[in-house]
């Protein structure tokens, strides 16, 4: 049997990526059991987050080159 999946409303997740970015003495274990979800579902939401900031980084260099003067 699957479980069924969870959808965690947005603010929720950014809360938790928040509690994560600013615990740096806690282990992802320990925030995700005391926000009651899942590791797996955290480093899901850790990972995606990562990526998406790298990727406006990328992006917004991207930009001020195109828009550097030479």
């Amino acid at each position: 049997m699957v479980a069924k999946r969870k959808n965690y409303p947005p603010e929720f997740k950014r809360d938790a990526l928040d509690l994560v970015h600013s615990s740096k003495d806690r282990s992802l274990t320990d925030i995700a059991r005391s926000l009651g979800i899942h590791l797996e579902t955290l480093r899901n939401w850790v990972r995606d987050d990562k990526a998406r900031r790298e990727e406006l980084v990328t992006r917004s260099c991207g930009v001020a080159e195109r828009f550097s003067w030479h």
